[in-house]
C-alpha cells in the first residue's frame, strides 16, 4: 500500500474546518427578541400586532344572526295567518316584527313594521317607542312629531294629551331648534290650558328668542 504522500508530495494536507456550536435557544422562545433600531425586526413585530388586530370571522355571532332572521320569519308567517279582525294580535306582531328588523339593521323595513301597529293602534306602546327611535335617530323630526299627534289624536286622556304637546314642544324646540314650529305648538298647548301661567311664560321666552335671533341677523346685514 502505497500512501497518498508518495504520490502527490508536495499536496498540503486537507483543512478541517472547525464547527461552531449552535446557540442555545430558551424553549420557550419563539422569535428573536427586537433590538433597537432594527428595521427588520421592527417590521416584523409590527406585521405580527396588525395581524392580531385584524376582525376575524369569530368576531361575527352567527347563530345570533340566523336566530334574528329565524324570527323574523316567524313573524312574517303569524302575520299571513292571522284573520284581519284579530287587530290587536297583528299590532303586536308588527310591533315585535319591527324590533326584531331593528336588531339586524334593516331599519326602513322596522319603521314600517312600526307604523303598521300603530296603524292598528295608536297607542301601542312598544311601536310608538320603536318608531320615534329611528325617527330620532335619522334626525326626521316632522316624522317624529307626526308619530306623537296620531297617538295624541287617539287618545281620550286629557293629562296624557298635555304631556304629549309638551313632548311636541320639546322636539321642536331642543331637538330640532325650529323656533317657528315650538310657537306654533305652545299656543296650541294654550288652547287646552289658556291659565297656563308657565306655558305663557315659556311662549314669551321663545318669541324673545326668535326676535333676538332676527336682530341679529338684520345687524349683520
Amino acid at each position: 500500500w502505497v500512501s497518498e504522500a508518495a504520490y502527490f508530495p508536495s499536496a498540503p494536507p486537507p483543512r478541517v474546518m472547525p464547527v461552531e456550536p449552535l446557540p442555545k435557544r430558551h424553549p420557550q422562545a419563539t422569535a428573536a427578541p427586537v433590538e433597537p433600531g432594527d428595521p427588520t425586526s421592527a417590521d416584523r413585530q409590527k406585521t405580527s400586532l396588525s395581524r392580531s388586530s385584524r376582525p376575524s370571522l369569530t368576531s361575527v355571532d352567527p347563530d345570533k344572526a340566523a336566530s334574528s332572521q329565524a324570527v323574523i320569519g316567524l313573524y312574517e308567517e303569524l302575520l299571513e295567518n292571522l284573520d284581519a279582525s284579530e287587530d290587536p294580535r297583528r299590532a303586536e306582531v308588527h310591533a315585535k316584527l319591527g324590533d326584531a328588523l331593528r336588531e339586524t339593521q334593516r331599519r326602513a323595513e322596522a319603521l314600517f313594521a312600526y307604523e303598521r301597529a300603530l296603524d292598528i293602534d295608536p297607542n301601542h306602546d312598544q311601536a310608538f317607542d320603536g318608531a320615534c327611535a329611528l325617527y330620532r335617530e335619522d334626525g326626521d323630526y316632522t316624522g317624529l312629531v307626526s308619530t306623537i299627534r296620531r297617538k295624541l289624536e287617539s287618545s281620550g286622556d286629557d293629562s296624557a294629551r298635555v304631556a304629549l304637546h309638551d313632548l311636541i314642544i320639546h322636539v321642536w324646540l331642543n331637538e330640532a331648534q325650529n323656533l317657528d314650529r315650538a310657537i306654533e305648538a305652545i299656543e296650541e298647548r294654550l288652547t287646552l290650558t289658556p291659565d297656563d301661567v308657565d306655558t305663557l311664560e315659556r311662549l314669551i321666552e321663545v318669541q324673545d328668542r326668535k326676535a333676538d335671533l332676527f336682530g341679529r341677523l338684520e345687524t349683520r346685514e
